[in-house]
């Protein structure tokens, strides 16, 4: 972006010299879209449907029983509330490992302790089961 707010562009005759035409994104990211990535995806979890279907219904129901709501209440399918992290197809391990630090106390980031107070009622299992179920999702 300029100051004026118009966005930056130079044509291929302004280059530095040593940087190809190629390399300069045109029109709609055509060059970007064009490239291969340097690493294979992300392998699927895998995880029974027993795992998956607990997982599904911490997330969308949650545990009164124990405390524990919903995680879409705040982190969503389709709407999640401002600040929280969007959690459809976040990497299982990851989502663990930010619960277990919630649990312990490590990680403080949550205004109220909301997610410690969470965390701390959840089970390793639960946990484990929630976040497969979200990793698993598009």
């Amino acid at each position: 972006m300029t100051i004026s707010g118009r966005p930056a562009q130079i044509s291929a005759d302004e280059l530095p010299s040593g940087i190809p035409a190629r390399s300069v994104p045109q029109g709609d990211g055509d060059y970007f879209a064009s490239e291969q990535p340097p690493f294979p995806p992300p392998p699927t979890p895998v995880a029974s449907n027993a795992i998956l279907a607990r997982g599904e219904l911490l997330a969308t129901k949650g545990d009164a029983a124990h405390d524990i709501p919903a995680c879409a209440s705040c982190h969503g399918t389709s709407v999640a509330k401002l600040g929280t992290p969007w959690l459809d197809g976040q990497s299982a391990v990851y989502i663990k490992a930010q619960l277990q630090a919630f649990a312990t106390g490590a990680r403080q980031n949550d205004i109220s302790e909301q997610m410690r107070n969470i965390a701390r009622h959840m089970t390793a299992a639960e946990i484990d089961e929630a976040a497969r179920y979200y990793a698993g999702r598009p």
